[in-house]
């Protein structure tokens, strides 16, 4: 009887033991979890925020008691935005294509005094049109606000998110910059690098407490197209090709909560991806080609 008694006290110590040293893994599994980057009363800056996506996005950080920076050129829509916003909001009007207004928004970028949280770069521009119709002003703007401005503003926003051990850098980029797009082939080949850049910055930073995320929607309901008179060119595209800004920007959200480096929205659009990761090149640049040539003969 003492044998067995004296063994019960064993296996009950042991067991005990093992809970212990279970709890403590976990707990260690907590403390080293990253936090969430979308919390109540931390800073996001969102550029593009006075329509469609970026609008989107800024309203539903909001929602969640985000404190926003909304960036754009349109100052009424912006007030508007911070008039009716739920939380704190800072106003900052800028166009990204001039390099003295990119500055002021990397200055906000890597200020102190309430320190971003998240970067959404969001602002972007699209032209269709063949390369040599397409004039150096238009070229570069859509390079500066599409790539230059992406590049800058990470650069600000990094350092002091690291030393943080937190926050979120999400770029807007497009199942565009995933193929050969002749017609468009500067609006392509800025968002294959804004993908590229992404990935790359991603598993740089990954164990720093920083997440670098890369979205890539199609087709968008927004003001884009018809913000360079291009509008023609894709109404005769599909019901189904197009997405809304709203389900975009709830599609961004669940990429930052689940710390994506990479999200297609878009059931359409992750088939297509799937496809051009198989498709030969040649094929996918002569399809490509076939489609916008047609665009073009249609308008």
């Amino acid at each position: 009887m003492a044998d067995e008694s004296f063994k019960e006290k064993v296996a009950d110590l042991a067991s005990g033991a093992k809970d212990r040293v279970a709890g403590l893994k976990r707990d260690q599994r907590e403390s080293e979890a990253p936090q969430p980057i979308i919390s109540r009363d931390r800073w996001a800056l969102v550029t593009g925020a006075s329509s469609g996506i970026g609008l989107c996005l800024a309203q539903r950080l909001a929602e969640r008691g985000m404190n926003i920076v909304a960036v754009a050129r349109n100052e009424d829509r912006l007030e508007d935005f911070a008039f009716h916003s739920p939380s704190n909001t800072e106003v900052l009007i800028a166009d990204l294509s001039k390099a003295s207004d990119r500055k002021a928004v990397a200055t906000r970028c890597k200020a102190k005094d309430n320190p971003l949280d998240l970067l959404i770069n969001n602002a972007g521009i699209w032209q269709f049109a063949s390369f040599g119709e397409m004039t150096h002003k238009d070229m570069r703007q859509m390079m500066d606000v599409n790539m230059t401005a992406v590049v800058e503003l990470s650069r600000a926003a990094v350092p002091g998110m690291v030393k943080r051990g937190h926050g979120g850098i999400v770029n807007i980029s497009s199942i565009a910059g995933f193929l050969p797009l002749p017609y468009e082939a500067v609006y392509g080949g800025t968002k294959a690098f804004v993908t590229s850049f992404s990935q790359g910055l991603y598993e740089e930073l990954k164990d720093t407490g920083v997440l670098v995320s890369a979205i890539a929607p199609g087709l968008v309901r927004t003001e884009l197209h018809a913000r360079t008179g291009g509008q023609e060119h894709v109404q005769g595209m599909p019901d189904r090709a197009w997405m809304s800004a709203d389900a975009v920007a709830e599609i961004v959200l669940r990429a930052i909560d689940k710390r994506d480096p990479l999200r297609v929205p878009g059931g359409m659009n992750k088939t297509l991806s799937a496809l051009l990761d198989v498709a030969p090149t040649p094929m996918v640049r002569w399809t490509a080609a076939k489609v916008n040539r047609q665009r073009i003969a249609d308008d």
